[in-house]
């Protein structure tokens, strides 16, 4: 049996808040969309990886993330979505000229004022001392039952949903905020910790067929917020442009009802949970 011992923890979650420092210095220099999703990405492996050291406390939710830190990622989620929503309204209206020539962005109560934006985003200082209290938690070691736990409980929970057979948007969210976080822990051992986890969860078939699944449910996520900012967008403008976005709008939702029609014939594969 493979045990990760505190040493080892501490290792990784060093990586992680050098990582999270690299990201935030770069959303603060120029707010790129690809340091803002990087830095997303790498705060829910490190929520991932503080759930499982929580079960090896044997104290559920143990370690946290500070609130700082939890402040900065909503922050850098509202900001992450509009980047993701107008790029998005502009591909419909360049595909689509001729049908929707009046549509507009009008986001005008999105934008975030500099120095509210300034309050979100930390410091290196900040992360240092979130990775300093975290680490004073640790437990000494990771053991095989800590993660046959973390997994067993992550998929009795999406097994709760998936054994319904209809679902609502925030049921598929759930499925896939479970699906990656059995993802992230799986690649952690391999890339990060560079050892084989203690004992054998999916195949390689099975590991492709989950991360195909959490994709398409991001994608399906994705375009329900698209839905969400359109709406207030309809809200936003005169009568003609309105009857666009509702053509937009019905273009949207015909591409929705497909892919979640696509995502409930992949959840419906026995052999995947």
């Amino acid at each position: 049996m493979v045990v990760v011992i505190k040493q080892n923890t501490a290792h990784i979650i060093r990586m992680f808040f050098k990582r999270l420092r690299k990201y935030a210095g770069k959303m603060k220099k120029d707010g790129s969309a690809e340091a803002i999703h990087l830095f997303r990405v790498e705060i829910k492996k490190l929520r991932a990886f503080l759930r499982l050291l929580s079960l090896e406390l044997k104290k559920e939710d143990e370690l946290k993330l500070p609130s700082k830190i939890k402040k900065m990622y909503k922050y850098a989620g509202k900001v992450r979505d509009r980047q993701l929503r107008h790029k998005r309204m502009k591909a419909a209206i360049k595909n689509n000229k001729q049908q929707f020539p009046e549509i507009k962005m009008v986001w005008n109560d999105v934008a975030e004022k500099r120095g509210k934006r300034e309050n979100k985003l930390l410091s290196d200082e900040d992360f240092l001392a979130a990775e300093l209290k975290l680490k004073k938690k640790l437990p000494n070691e990771i053991g095989a039952a800590a993660v046959r736990t973390f997994f067993r409980l992550k998929l009795d929970n999406i097994l709760s949903i998936a054994n319904k057979g209809s679902y609502s948007n925030e049921e598929l969210h759930t499925i896939r905020k479970g699906l990656k976080d059995i993802i992230y822990i799986i690649k952690l051992y391999h890339s990060e910790m560079k050892i084989k986890l203690p004992f054998t969860f999916w195949n390689k078939r099975q590991e492709k067929a989950a991360e195909q699944l959490a994709q398409a449910l991001g994608i399906y996520n994705d375009l329900c917020v698209d839905l969400s900012f359109l709406k207030r967008a309809m809200k936003k403008n005169d009568h003609t442009k309105k009857n666009e976005m509702q053509s937009l709008r019905n273009i949207w939702l015909a591409e929705k009802r497909k892919l979640k029609k696509e995502i409930v014939n992949s959840i419906a594969m026995p052999d995947l949970f």
